[in-house]
């Protein structure tokens, strides 16, 4: 079993352990002012720790520590804001795309050329509602709850709802072509 011969500390790696030692809980201090958040503080001086010791035996005049662990500190941080700020690009990016998804999605298309026609001719109330119940088929005790209507009055709405439509399309006067179901109505 090979045994691991332990170098000797230098000089300069006692002078950054003991200095950091001494000055931890005043850095990390100094990090949550500048970040306003413990794990992030907590992160950063981890950061910190492990770049300063990688770069401990280049310290040159020990008499400069302070100043070289503010240079390293500033790094650090400024690493962390930039990499905080391109996360945040991408964050917003992502949500960009997300509501480009949700828009797509609120726009439902359907099989009938007369039914996409004349939709947006209806009452915007009337128009919402055959969108969320016969496009988007969503359950109808939900879409009650979210207009606060008891479940016969949404019935009803959405009878009122499909005869706006019905009238919309045969005073149209559209040809939907022989594919369409509607053909009864759109003639």
């Amino acid at each position: 079993m090979p045994t691991e011969i332990a170098r000797p500390i230098s000089k300069n790696r006692q002078i950054v352990n003991n200095t950091l030692v001494e000055s931890k809980d005043r850095i990390f201090h100094f990090l949550l002012r500048q970040t306003r958040n413990q794990e992030d503080a907590q992160d950063i001086l981890q950061d910190f720790f492990v770049r300063v010791l990688a770069r401990a035996d280049d310290l040159q005049d020990c008499e400069k520590i302070r100043g070289w662990l503010s240079s390293i500190l500033r790094s650090v941080l400024s690493d962390h804001f930039r990499k905080r700020t391109q996360e945040s690009k991408k964050l917003s990016e992502y949500a960009s795309f997300l509501a480009l998804l949700e828009r797509v999605e609120e726009e439902p298309e359907t099989d009938f050329p007369c039914v996409q026609q004349n939709l947006p001719k209806l009452n915007p109330n009337y128009r919402k509602l055959i969108e969320r119940t016969d496009l988007r088929a969503e359950d109808r005790t939900k879409i009650s709850n979210d207009l606060g209507l008891s479940p016969n009055t949404l019935r009803v709405k959405l009878h009122r709802s499909r005869q706006a439509l019905g009238r919309k399309i045969k005073h149209a006067n559209t040809d939907c072509g022989s594919e369409c179901a509607l053909q009864a109505i759109c003639r």
